[in-house]
């Protein structure tokens, strides 16, 4: 496990965010991964309307470290799949939404929903449970209002499910408001401040130039800064031996055709029926997988013993779709 990240807090604007929160309702401590302002363009100037800071739980750093590891903190704001990684990736995230100029409930939950059923009908995904989730959004935001210095506050799980708090500060509350089961809806949240369109550049280069010093390999520690340690650790390749299956030798690793990939051997069996009481062999079969397969499985699995995975579909599942 990387050591925890360390990363000083920011200030935006008025809004100070710590460099470390616990969510309502969670029982883990986030990191700030970044902050900036949302705002637009009006009769050539710029208004601020929030302050958004977003926190990532501390196993992001090894996860995110398999692909982007090596980046610049340039490279990481152009690019529309490092900031999808972030929105889709297996841990936990917190969204403080602080306001600058006054908002309404509505205002803000109105555009967020308009949004996210526009995209969602575009690429065909929209379903009864997408338009029940809007509803229960649009409802939780109906009578609220939010002067200059309150806060909406997001928690995105693993799972799918969105948490939603208020503060009339920009402190964090102990329990939620509502807590929504959805998980195109609890993605959407942070895609539309952070994602291809998002309405917080700031944020995202926020969120790019920091990361890319934890995924480099050196916290903001005192000494990392003056040169002398570099702290992020980042996990070896898995090192497994090869297996023998039959006749058939599946070497510990192998590079795919057409990848540029080194894949490790997972595991390998046979293939067979019971034919008239006889156990027929058909093939043998190795499976391998990319080394990045290791900290995205272990982020749910890790603890468990060969028996528990071995009588999990769900295990097996997340193997065919991570």
């Amino acid at each position: 496990m990387a050591p925890t990240p360390s990363l000083a807090g920011l200030q935006v604007e008025t809004t100070a965010f710590p460099p470390s929160v616990k969510p309502p309702g969670s029982p883990n401590t986030l990191f700030l991964g970044g902050a900036g302002v949302r705002g637009l363009e009006i009769q050539g100037n710029f208004v601020k309307f929030t302050a958004i800071g977003v926190y990532l739980e501390e196993n992001a750093v090894p996860l995110l470290a398999v692909k982007w590891k090596g980046k610049t903190a340039e490279e990481l704001t152009e690019s529309v799949e490092f900031f999808r990684d972030i929105v889709t990736g297996p841990f936990e995230k917190f969204i403080q939404v602080t306001t600058i100029l006054p908002l309404t409930g509505q205002q803000y939950s109105d555009k967020v929903s308009e949004n996210c059923v526009a995209f969602w009908k575009s690429i065909g995904i929209y379903t009864d449970a997408e338009g029940k989730a809007i509803e229960k959004f649009l409802e939780v935001f109906k009578d609220q209002n939010f002067p200059p210095g309150a806060s909406i506050l997001f928690t995105q799980s693993p799972k799918g499910s969105l948490t939603i708090s208020f503060s009339r500060d920009a402190s964090v509350p102990e329990a939620a408001n509502t807590v929504i089961e959805n998980k195109l809806l609890s993605e959407a949240v942070l895609e539309s401040i952070v994602g291809k369109h998002g309405v917080s550049p700031a944020a995202k280069q926020s969120l790019a130039e920091r990361l890319s010093k934890l995924l480099n390999g050196c916290n903001e520690s005192k000494d990392a800064k003056a040169g002398n340690e570099k702290d992020c650790q980042i996990a070896p390749p898995p090192s497994l031996a090869g297996l023998q299956v039959e006749t058939t030798a599946f070497p510990p690793s192998v590079k795919p055709p057409g990848s540029s990939n080194t894949l490790f051997l997972g595991g390998a069996g046979v293939r067979g029926l019971e034919i008239q009481g006889n156990f027929v062999k058909f093939t043998a079969i190795g499976v391998y997988l990319e080394d990045n397969a290791v900290p995205q499985l272990a982020v749910k699995w890790k603890g468990k013993t060969a028996e528990e995975l071995m009588e999990s579909v769900e295990f097996f599942r997340d193997i065919v779709t991570v």
